[in-house]
């Protein structure tokens, strides 16, 4: 029988570690395994004291072993499920609500009750989660078959101001992380004079001007900051104008990144190990649950917090705090090809779209990959049809 199952076995019958004192202790001990009493994990104290375990047919039984060699014996600790048992029936009322008030928890935690946005600085938040109401996203939403993949797809397509968005359930939150798009450029007022400049380096692709001279033509290279339409209008035997100026302008235009992914990496593992603290949060006041102290060396924290009713008008003011700290250890780690191609991938198209101009019309792609004995170094370049013109007052 395995130890595992021993211990088990242990358990469910029951047990208790006693102190047994007296002068004969190996008088009670030889007598006590004569009449067949079963006790373990014994260690000496002193001359005239041992520490043992002993189940609970085995202790009703060494009374009369303890008389006979004139010995005392003082129980140290009940284990076991009977104890357990006993404990539970004397507390019937108090597990019982324990019990519904887990279910509760249960119940409300496979539910989303608030939605966290991160990163909409210039896009509206309420726009943002009208959206995600929309495609099924919102408190009181039970979470389990939300579709988060096609919900960030339907969102590029609707929200035109977002290029990347991120959709993670966790606990009863939903955490929305977006990038923007580059704002368009701000128009000033058709009664001042501008010039319109190149907002990047391009090709024209088509330039119509309504107002003002076009100083370039289709297909020149052209720099940014240059002027493309002129609001100065001379003409011989005339008086200049200054006028604002207006242009239909589409360029090709590139962006680039480079992105460099280690093979080897440092792993954090999880050892198994695993020490929690329990609190509930009740406004300004913390109630602690279960404490721990926390003795790793290197560990991860996670922090896991839940409110039984949070949405955008209404919060329950109580808070139940996790925190799980698991022992970790670092290990040297290798990263495939593929691996480290898909990561460089991930980061690099992130980092294009986020600086990618509001009206982009991506048109071609290239990505490649060098591999080296350390790193993968992934570089893109991406060819887009756009609107570099801004306007530029006239000084």
């Amino acid at each position: 029988m395995s130890m595992g199952i021993q211990e088990l076995i242990k358990y469910l019958k029951g047990y208790l570690i006693l102190r047994i004192e007296g002068l004969n202790l190996e008088k009670f001990i030889n007598i006590s395994i004569a009449n067949g009493i079963n006790f373990w994990d014994m260690k000496r104290l002193s001359m005239t004291a041992i520490e043992l375990n002993v189940d609970l047919a085995g202790y009703r039984a060494l009374k009369e072993m303890l008389r006979k060699t004139n010995s005392r014996a003082y129980v140290i600790s009940k284990k076991g499920l009977p104890f357990l048992f006993s404990k539970l029936k004397r507390r019937s009322m108090l597990v019982i609500g324990f019990v519904i008030f887990i279910l509760l928890i249960f119940v409300l935690s496979s539910f989303i009750w608030s939605i966290n946005i991160k990163g909409a600085n210039n896009v509206s938040s309420k726009e943002i989660r009208q959206s995600l109401s929309e495609f099924g996203i919102k408190p009181g939403t039970f979470k389990l078959n939300i579709p988060v993949i096609d919900i960030e797809n339907n969102m590029l397509i609707k929200v035109k101001e977002i290029s990347w968005i991120k959709i993670t359930l966790k606990g009863t939150r939903a955490t929305v992380e977006v990038k923007e798009r580059v704002d368009p450029p701000k128009i000033l007022p058709e009664d001042i004079p501008c010039n319109i400049v190149a907002r990047r380096d391009g090709i024209i692709y088509k330039i119509v001007s309504m107002k003002g001279d076009e100083v370039v033509k289709e297909g020149e290279p052209v720099r940014k900051g240059q002027i493309l339409v002129s609001g100065v209008i001379e003409r011989p035997e005339t008086e200049i104008r200054y006028v604002h100026s207006l242009a239909d302008i589409e360029a090709k235009t590139w962006y680039e990144e480079k992105v460099v992914i280690p093979i080897k990496t440092m792993k954090r593992v999880r050892t198994g190990k695993k020490e929690s603290k329990i609190y509930i949060n009740l406004n300004d006041k913390t109630l602690l649950i279960k404490n721990t102290d926390v003795h790793y060396k290197i560990y991860d924290k996670i922090k896991r917090s839940l409110k039984l009713i949070e949405t955008d008008k209404f919060e329950l003011p109580i808070e139940i705090v996790i925190e799980d700290y698991f022992e970790i250890n670092e290990v040297e780690s290798l990263l495939d090809n593929e691996e480290a191609k898909s990561l460089a991938l991930e980061e690099i198209e992130k980092q294009i779209l986020s600086n990618m101009a509001y009206d982009a019309r991506i048109i071609n792609k290239r990505i490649d990959y060098v591999v080296k004995e350390d790193c993968v170094i992934a570089s893109a370049l991406y060819e887009t049809m756009e609107d570099i013109g801004v306007p530029q007052e006239i000084n």
